[in-house]
């Protein structure tokens, strides 16, 4: 588009034979009457003239820079859908899930013990998360973006591939394990600068036009995690190492040349709750605090699988389907959605509020089927479906923060609050589902999960432990989220 604007400034004589295009000052009027008439020459989709604009000033800057990197990556990608820096950003968020993926691996859960049991992993590792949301927000008010996106990936290299290929020594001790996985929450929370970021020259329309590529985004993400536990359970583990290698390294070098409006700007000086003070944000927010208080029973499905009886090549395989099938199913839900959202955020907001936690379809499952079934098929349909419930779920919950909060500065503010809340609350899920499963059966879904039968003491089972934990704070979170369902 920018260069049928040109073409048109050339033939009507606004800028000398010798001097290159876009250098000289045209007036509003004619601007105007060139933008008119270049998209009456454009076949296809129409354009306004606001992306008409953005288009020239991209060109502008292309033609100022001066590093050829640069201007390659400031060039179009795929016919226009976005820029190639865009691509860049958007490979350091589908492979960022990494940290979240190193909880499920084989590799590490067979280190746990006495101490340094699963759920003490778990609460390390999102405690971590929670400081990692708050030094990355605070590092965002000084530091430009790409310097930001640039350490991740540097810390992408150190946690998930050198650390990993140290001695057996090093996981001994309980303080080492517990240190590194708090690390690694640490720098998993950087995957909102990514997202956030990705829309950065390309905010035509607000984030609300841009839900198919949200969706697309958080699917691919979700894929390439569900792979890498497959892989992992497959030992394969230094092919999760060498693709993470080969991505960060990538991407750090780049991100060094991105361009300067990702270099230049930082996040405004501002009260910390500005702009995020709306009433469907903040409803959302607790929404998703009482689903992740309880994430934890609801998300030890491995286990469940194999106390049903399924053996891990056979997990393996489980992890590899909702790998493939959770992004051609976000694809399809959020490209409908795009269609809905063009005039406003409320449509995502809405399949937001409606659609239920997975946990909750997961719980009821172990709990109807799961103990009264061995190696139920049923089952394992009924756990895949929730998965991508809540891949979903997660998915439509930061595309509405995003889209509820518009501006790109207030959305790095919100979505980096509703990160840190939901992490506390995760931290915080396994010793909340001890609690309420104790209360109500008596037995508890951190200790009794030996098995799925209902043990002779009178006590509950595992099953029922699960469900007291999840199903009532899963049912919960549908109150705040129906709220807001209502709300402007």
């Amino acid at each position: 588009m920018a260069i049928v604007v040109c073409f048109w400034l050339f033939l009507l004589k606004d800028i000398d034979e010798d001097a290159e295009f876009l250098t000289q000052g045209v007036g509003d009027v004619r601007t105007l009457e060139l933008m008119k008439a270049a998209m009456k020459e454009v076949r296809g989709k129409p354009k306004d003239s606001e992306q008409l604009q953005s288009q020239i000033c991209q060109a502008d800057q292309r033609l100022t820079e001066r590093s050829h990197i640069t201007q390659w990556l400031m060039k179009p990608f795929a016919r226009g859908i976005c820029l190639r820096i865009h691509v860049v950003i958007a490979l350091g968020y589908i492979f960022s899930p990494v940290g979240e993926t190193l909880l499920k691996s084989v590799d590490v859960r067979s280190r746990t013990n006495t101490f340094a049991s699963e759920h003490a992993l778990w609460i390390t590792f999102y405690f971590g998360a929670s400081l990692g949301c708050l030094m990355w927000l605070f590092l965002s008010r000084g530091i430009p973006p790409n310097l930001l996106m640039a350490s991740s990936q540097l810390l992408n290299i150190v946690f998930f591939v050198l650390v990993p290929s140290l001695p057996g020594e090093f996981f001994e001790s309980d303080f080492s394990t517990l240190t590194y996985l708090a690390l690694c929450g640490v720098q998993s929370t950087s995957r909102l600068l990514f997202i956030v970021w990705n829309f950065n020259e390309d905010f035509h329309g607000g984030f609300q036009v841009a839900a198919r590529r949200i969706g697309a985004l958080e699917s691919l993400r979700s894929g390439v995690g569900w792979i890498a536990v497959n892989l992992s359970y497959a030992g394969l583990e230094f092919v999760n190492r060498n693709v993470v290698l080969v991505v960060s390294l990538g991407t750090t070098v780049l991100l060094f040349k991105a361009p300067q409006c990702y270099a230049s700007y930082v996040l405004p000086s501002t009260g910390m709750l500005e702009g995020i003070t709306h009433k469907s944000f903040i409803l959302l927010v607790v929404a998703e605090m009482l689903n992740m208080l309880a994430a934890y029973a609801s998300q030890t499905y491995s286990l469940w699988w194999t106390l049903n009886g399924w053996e891990p090549s056979e997990i393996a395989g489980f992890a590899l389907l909702i790998g493939i099938l959770s992004p051609i199913m976000l694809c399809i839900i959020f490209g409908l959605l795009a269609r809905m959202n063009r005039w406003g955020p409320w449509a995502m907001r809405d399949f937001t509020c409606l659609l239920p936690p997975g946990s909750l379809l997961r719980a009821l499952a172990l709990w109807d089927l799961g103990n009264l079934h061995f190696r139920s098929q049923i089952f394992i349909v009924a756990v895949l479906l929730s998965v991508c419930v809540d891949v979903a779920h997660g998915a439509a919950v930061w595309s509405s923060v995003m889209t509820i909060l518009g501006n790109k500065w207030y959305a790095l503010k919100g979505c980096y609050l509703c990160l840190t809340l939901a992490c506390i609350c995760s931290s915080l899920s396994p010793s909340f589902g001890h609690f309420m499963g104790v209360a109500f059966t008596g037995a508890s879904p951190l200790y009794d999960n030996i098995t799925l039968h209902k043990p002779v003491s009178g006590k509950g089972s595992f099953s029922d432990a699960t469900f007291w934990a999840v199903v009532p704070l899963a049912t919960l979170s549908l109150l705040p989220a129906g709220i807001a369902l209502k709300g402007s």
